[in-house]
């Protein structure tokens, strides 16, 4: 072989092995990141239910098969972690009156061998399990007191509605365990005669973390003449 050509030949053939190597490490780097679930997106994630001794988390990871966990803390402390099914996460555990809960969810799934590959946690979210207290009534007015809370819990805002899953607007803010609050009026109007007013606490944390309006229970009041 002359020298031109074997030099000729050489070039191609470190050509097509950088291309190889190009290759390699692209469809490995592509391969590693398919691998790992992507996050559950914040709001794709959420309380749906609350009850004295149960919680409903559902999410949606927008891959099939796709599973996620779920992470339960009170205090710093963990109450549950549990795996879940595909696209819902339904677990129950007891939890108590007057208290914050924070939650957290990240996806995984089960590979060929039998390896559970996991995908990052969410940031926390929060839900309370407020009581809120009716102290006094009269026909034209109410009080509401708030019980002791865990220290994270900054203010409890007043929302109230005319129907009891939506429509809720901010009347008053209250500090945990402190004097009832007075209210009179609702977006700006005296209550009307014999119907009836939802009342829901919305707390808001020190930590800045997002509490939904999940609650152990909603009161309502309704005013009468006397």
């Amino acid at each position: 072989m002359k020298k031109g050509a074997a030099i000729n030949s050489f070039k191609v053939l470190v050509l097509a092995l950088v291309a190889c190597f190009a290759s390699i490490a692209l469809y490995g780097f592509s391969a590693k990141a398919a691998d790992t679930p992507p996050a559950i997106a914040y709001n794709k994630f959420g309380v749906t239910y609350v009850s004295s001794n149960y919680v409903t988390v559902a999410f949606d990871t927008g891959y099939d098969g796709v599973k996620g966990e779920v992470q339960l803390c009170n205090s710093g402390k963990k109450v549950m972690q549990v795996k879940t099914a595909p696209q819902s996460a339904y677990f129950s555990c007891k939890i108590s009156d007057n208290s914050v809960y924070y939650y957290r969810v990240r996806p995984f799934y089960v590979d060929s061998t039998g390896a559970q590959i996991y995908g990052p946690w969410t940031k926390y979210k929060a839900f309370s399990t407020i009581v809120l207290k009716l102290k006094k009534s009269s026909g034209r007015s109410f009080k509401v007191k708030c019980p002791k809370l865990p220290k994270v819990v900054k203010t409890v805002n007043l929302m109230m509605s005319t129907a009891n899953k939506t429509g809720f607007k901010k009347v008053a803010s209250v500090k945990p365990g402190k004097k009832s609050k007075k209210i009179k009026k609702f977006k700006g109007k005296k209550f009307a005669s014999s119907k009836t007013y939802y009342l829901k606490a919305a707390p808001v944390l020190k930590d800045g973390v997002f509490c939904e309006n999940a609650y152990i229970n909603n009161f309502y009041w309704t005013r009468v003449y006397r």
